[in-house]
């Protein structure tokens, strides 16, 4: 019996930031990722079946895979397809890839807007969460004083 789905992410973003929050999901999976920008990728499901037409492909021999590649399609609109076997991803990316990458991505573009303002950052965990703090400079005009 395969758990062999696909499905579309709520997610918009380049090639290149999807395999980013990919890897800092998995660093583990740093030598294994295969980007195509002209979507010639192909993966294979347990039965060893074939889908093309990807743009990043995970193959089931990278870190913590099991049984099936996993495979990224982006959409003419920016937002990006999945083909994935549940039962065989690391438990990091978790029941719901969509909202684990949507959450990593959106960490992402928090830092990026941070050091693009000239802000200092710190970042920590609070629980199963990621926290981070953005120090923004207050002018003058705004400082409090006794």
């Amino acid at each position: 019996m395969s758990h062999w789905a696909a499905g579309k992410l709520s997610l918009k973003c380049s090639i290149k930031v999807l395999e980013k929050a990919l890897i800092n999901i998995m660093p583990e999976w740093k030598d294994y990722i295969k980007v195509d920008p002209n979507a010639g990728l192909t993966i294979r499901d347990m039965s060893n079946k074939e889908s093309s037409g990807f743009n990043i492909a995970i193959p089931k021999n990278a870190p913590g895979m099991r049984w099936c590649d996993l495979g990224f399609k982006r959409s003419g609109d920016g937002t990006w397809s999945i083909t994935i076997d549940k039962a065989g991803v690391p438990y990091k990316l978790g029941s719901n890839p969509d909202g684990k990458i949507k959450q990593e991505v959106g960490r992402m573009k928090s830092i990026a807007q941070a050091i693009s303002n000239g802000f200092e950052y710190t970042q920590g965990m609070s629980g199963d969460s990621v926290e981070i703090d953005i120090i923004v400079p207050v002018g003058e005009q705004y400082k409090i004083t006794a």
